[in-house]
């Protein structure tokens, strides 16, 4: 139906109310998001995570490298320029990141791609760690042929003397300064001053430490192939020996630990979900609590205090404790079907119905979330009526925004069109 030529108003009401951060979030204000391929991510296996100074967060999988600013993924294989597509590690500066892959060694800088190998110094070419340590030097842990280090302005890597046939799958830097190794069969070894001490803890055959860290208060950790073990009075090692939620910590594999700026440490395992210690005790939390998978293989956090985690086919699940922020969106209005010759204002949301098939266009722009998990409901009122609230859903690729039906042959009024945006089910403005 053709309506004759009038003005017809419409007033959109996108009312976004930013949240203040607090210094202590409550955990109801806990947000868990995940992120997979879907929305751009490399591959769901997530063997490592790291931050640059910049901001954006890196990934390693199974499948390549993936780089995120909180809007926008980009992935890096072997066409572009990476040595292997498994990436075990990841570190780097302001002016490169380097990655651990099965075959060597590939660091990216303004330059370009550059490979590391045996060609260059490295004891072997499956290399399992990598770090970038605060004076600049990169260390590498590789599978059964030691540790290598390159220093600042050396073109070759050079071996450490101490324990060359060591299998190494972790490098760590204690706020102290102390670089320490995770090994298969050797404990942990610790760099300090020069020298290197080991903490061994069990038999060979279970001295297995998968990851290294520490507590707010400078606690050191190591999640081992058979329970969580505390560094104690710089010297010794205690492995803790409670039952969490039919959790044997003794016994338990656990593949990376953190601490958080809160103090809590965390532990992941191999398929008991994570481990958290917090000053009221231990806490389990498992797929469906939050997470993606039960099987977790890496943990970070970054300077916004999020938590991540890279699991085993889950992709990545994140947890942010602090209450979501939102920013104000300017609403648009965009219209179909015009017919040829026909001017439509578009100065504010005014515009002649000549023929008023409308559809609207909304976008929430909230950087660090999972476009797929963002909705908004709509409904628009005129006079003494209101149409039924419609909810529409985001696609996985950012940015977050959906589309409405189309309003067919609206009579001539002024409207108002309420929205409201909805992240996780839950509304945030």
């Amino acid at each position: 139906m053709r309506i004759p030529p009038v003005i017809c108003a419409l007033i959109v009401l996108i009312t976004l109310i930013p949240v203040p951060a607090r210094a202590a979030a409550r955990q109801a204000d806990e947000r868990w998001h995940s992120f997979t391929t879907a929305n751009g991510l490399a591959g769901n296996i997530v063997q490592a995570i790291w931050q640059s100074p910049s901001g954006a967060l890196w990934f390693g999988t199974e499948n390549g490298v993936s780089r995120y600013d909180g809007t926008a993924w980009a992935s890096y294989r072997t066409a572009d320029g990476l040595l292997d597509a498994n990436v075990w590690a990841i570190s780097g500066d302001a002016a490169s990141v380097w990655f651990a892959t099965s075959s060597g060694l590939s660091r990216l800088d303004a330059i370009g791609w550059r490979s590391f190998t045996v060609a260059d110094g490295l004891p072997g070419n499956d290399v399992r760690a990598v770090l970038v340590d605060t004076s600049g030097n990169v260390w590498a842990g590789t599978f059964g042929q030691g540790i290598a280090v390159l220093r600042p302005g050396a073109e070759r890597w050079q071996s450490l003397a101490a324990w060359p046939g060591a299998f190494v799958q972790a490098i760590w830097q204690a706020r102290s300064g102390d670089v320490w190794f995770g090994t298969n069969g050797l404990g942990a070894l610790r760099l300090r001053a020069g020298r290197v001490e080991q903490f061994s803890f069990r038999e060979r055959n279970r001295n297995t430490v998968w990851s290294i860290g520490e507590t707010a208060r400078g606690d050191v950790w190591l999640a081992s192939f058979q329970g969580l073990v505390q560094v104690r009075d710089d010297t010794s090692v205690v492995l803790a020996d409670e039952r969490v939620d039919g959790v044997d910590l003794a016994a338990v594999e656990a593949l990376a630990v953190v601490g958080d700026t809160t103090g809590d440490l965390w532990f992941a395992t191999r398929a008991q979900g994570l481990l958290r210690r917090s000053a009221t005790g231990w806490q389990r939390i498992r797929s469906g609590a939050g997470l993606t998978h039960d099987y977790v293989q890496t943990i970070f956090v970054d300077r916004s205090d999020r938590l991540w985690f890279g699991t085993r086919g889950g992709g990545v699940s994140m947890r942010d404790a602090r209450p979501l922020q939102v920013a104000a969106l300017r609403p648009a209005i965009s219209v179909v079907n015009v017919s040829d010759g026909v001017t439509v204002r578009r100065d504010g949301q005014v515009f002649e119905a000549v023929q008023n098939d409308l559809r609207f266009h909304f976008a929430l722009a909230v950087p660090w979330l999972p476009p797929h998990e963002v909705a908004f409901r709509y409904w628009l009122t005129s006079t003494g009526t209101a149409s039924d609230a419609q909810l529409v859903r985001s696609a996985a690729q950012a940015p977050a925004q959906a589309a409405s039906e189309v309003a067919v042959d609206l009579p001539p009024a002024s409207y108002t069109l309420h929205v409201q945006a909805l992240v996780a089910d839950t509304p945030a403005a």
